[in-house]
């Protein structure tokens, strides 16, 4: 289980970031809410992160703070 992201935010979509990690960069999917809280390009940033893992799919979904995360599950 990855219980959270702790790097440099390498880009941002509309559903999703990537932080990249010492040299790892890893997706999350992310609320609109995350995505407004969260720093510039290029500066540290945390997230807290749930991994939805099926047969056919691996999701990691990224959330400011426990509560984010906690209201999503």
């Amino acid at each position: 289980m990855i219980s959270f992201l702790q790097g440099i935010l390498a880009s941002r979509h509309a559903d999703r970031v990537e932080v990249d990690v010492n040299g790892v960069g890893y997706e999350a999917f992310v609320t609109q809410r995350t995505l407004q809280a969260l720093p510039p390009l290029g500066q540290a940033v945390t997230l807290k992160t749930y991994l939805h893992v099926r047969e056919d799919l691996q999701q990691l979904f990224g959330f400011i703070n426990d509560g984010e995360k906690q209201a999503f599950l």
